[in-house]
């Protein structure tokens, strides 16, 4: 195996989301069937527009804030691992911010319902974006790196992080009540983030973590995971599931969901 840290990164990735996978199957929390064909579409679409606007703004805006001499970690000296931990949770506290502001305000939430319109949560989900709202998020993240001064290493550290938990929480997977209550006390596990899937507006706009759970506590937006009974997931107006053509239109509709001006 080549000892490229970008091919170590992807077949990291590759092999964790391939567990989530085989544990979805082995342990799943309902088994429903998702719509691998249109996440697998909006993923690659949502990769080539990124990657032609800026497949490597994040890399760039640290070393940009490097050679500017800006941002906390290019003016105060910290060892690596220090920077390294400051750079995960920061970016992930920016992250949770950036989710919450795409509840909150309208024009985000058009896009970012998209990725809400899936009504069986799998792996796949994860990969379920709009490409615009990939897009929109670039400046907020690429600010997050600037402030830090967050090297460069510690960045891409942070991306597999957050990938890795990203495909692994929106996993159909039943990890029962006490792993939520022992890992979700610091982490986002599969059953926390179910909750913020939930077709109910309430539901919906909660437990808005990553990697973290310490920020949903922290903010006041935390819930334990939903029970068997009762659950389902998606938009709150309605069941139908959208194809590609559909999602990617679903920006222009007239009027985006009450749950983008009503955080509670």
């Amino acid at each position: 195996m080549s000892g490229d840290p970008r091919t170590l990164r992807l077949v990291g990735l590759a092999a964790l989301v391939a567990v989530a996978y085989l544990l979805q199957r082995l342990r799943p929390f309902v088994g429903r069937p998702g719509s691998l064909r249109v996440n697998a579409v909006l993923f690659a679409l949502g990769g080539a527009v990124t990657a032609l606007v800026c497949g490597l703004c994040m890399v760039w805006a640290s070393q940009l804030a490097r050679e500017a001499g800006v941002g906390v970690f290019n003016i105060i000296e910290a060892p690596a691992a220090v920077s390294l931990a400051a750079t995960v949770m920061g970016l992930d506290l920016v992250s949770y911010w950036w989710h919450r502001a795409n509840h909150r305000i309208a024009f985000f939430w058009r896009f970012h319902k998209v990725h809400h319109s899936d009504t069986a949560l799998t792996v796949s989900t994860a990969a379920r974006f709009h490409p615009g709202e990939l897009l929109l998020s670039f400046p907020m993240r690429m600010a997050g790196i600037v402030v830090l001064g967050a090297p460069a290493a510690a960045v891409v550290v942070f991306e597999t992080v957050f990938n890795a938990f990203n495909y692994f929480e929106h996993a159909d997977i039943g990890e029962g009540r006490t792993i939520e209550k022992l890992a979700g006390a610091l982490f986002i596990v599969p059953s926390l983030h179910r909750r913020h899937h939930m077709a109910c507006i309430s539901l919906l706009n909660s437990n808005f973590g990553t990697v973290f759970s310490l920020w949903d506590r922290l903010f006041g937006t935390f819930g334990a995971g939903p029970p068997r009974e009762g659950y389902k997931v998606g938009l709150p107006t309605g069941d139908k599931v959208p194809g590609v053509a559909a999602a990617l239109l679903m920006p222009m509709e007239n009027e985006p969901l009450a749950s983008a001006r009503n955080e509670r």
